[in-house]
């Protein structure tokens, strides 16, 4: 029988000794993916009492401190103690955690219907006002307040009001108000826009500073003239002039001729009026015509 020649077979164990390092990398790689999740989750589970902490620390610290601004008056109030402590320049402090801070405004601009637009301005409508002769206008008005340095008036004004705006809508635009259209009783239609309107203007300013008038009414004649029938002037007849008794309110005066003031509300908090301005006032048409008719004669 003839001899077959013998072929030498290959070693298959070389063939998987060659290629197992490489398949046992791609293995270990996609186990380390696989499992990166459930590290992280075991990371978190054991570190969220570390970020709690440190979140709360974050907290407590962001509230144990406030900064103050130039024109700016803060009231800090001790959640522990209740002690109160105004401050009124710029500059850093501490507090107790969690304690409020209120802020006030030192300068603020109470506007009555003029059209300008700023950060220290609360906006209302034109203020209208009633003569002692019945007829009405209405009339822009500004008025300026400055809160006191004093730290025993800044904490009355907080204890009484608690914040800066209902300390705004519940004193400073009232008494702007009443004390424009009390005013303007002292007034017939024409005196005031002939020739009142500056003396008004000073009344007021006058009032919001030392006090407001005691006032009662008086009677007086006033001279009205009848309103000039249209047409040209040479047709239209002469204006008839009716004598009328007509109620003013007008200050009283003491003995020595000053005027009898009211306690001044202003002043039991320390505040000062600083400046009063007064826009175009706009009459009720009737009241239009008669200062055209006027004007013309």
């Amino acid at each position: 029988m003839p001899n077959r020649e013998q072929v030498p077979h290959k070693d298959t164990t070389d063939f998987l000794t060659e290629v197992e390092p490489d398949t046992h990398g791609k293995v270990i790689y996609h186990n380390d993916l696989r499992s990166f999740p459930q590290t992280l989750t075991n990371i978190l589970k054991k570190g969220w009492l570390v970020i709690i902490f440190l979140v709360v620390i974050y907290l407590i610290l962001r509230s144990s401190i406030f900064m103050t601004e130039s024109g700016h008056v803060y009231v800090y109030e001790n959640m522990l103690t209740g002690q109160i402590k105004v401050y009124d320049s710029s500059g850093i402090h501490f507090k107790i955690p969690f304690s409020p801070v209120t802020r006030y405004k030192q300068v603020w601009t109470v506007n009555f219907g003029n059209r300008f637009t700023g950060k220290q301005i609360l906006e209302k409508g034109p203020i209208q006002l009633r003569f002692a002769d019945s007829y009405t206008a209405n009339i822009p008005v500004i008025f300026r307040y400055k809160l006191p340095r004093n730290q025993n008036y800044i904490i009355r004004i907080h204890r009484e009001f608690s914040s800066f705006y209902n300390l705004i809508d519940s004193l400073l635009i009232p008494i702007s108000r009443s004390v424009t259209v009390m005013t303007a009783t002292q007034y017939t239609g024409e005196e005031f826009f002939l020739g009142g309107l500056n003396t008004f203007r000073m009344q007021l300013l006058d009032q919001l500073q030392y006090g407001i008038y005691e006032t009662e009414r008086r009677q007086f004649d006033v001279e009205q003239r009848d309103l000039i029938a249209p047409g040209p002037q040479e047709q239209s007849t002469p204006p008839k002039i009716t004598r009328l008794k007509l109620w003013k309110t007008v200050p009283i005066k003491g003995k020595d001729g000053e005027i009898k003031r009211m306690d001044d509300i202003l002043d039991n908090y320390g505040i000062e009026v600083i400046q009063v301005d007064l826009g175009v006032p706009v009459p009720e048409q009737e009241l239009e015509r008669r200062l055209a008719d006027r004007k013309r004669l």
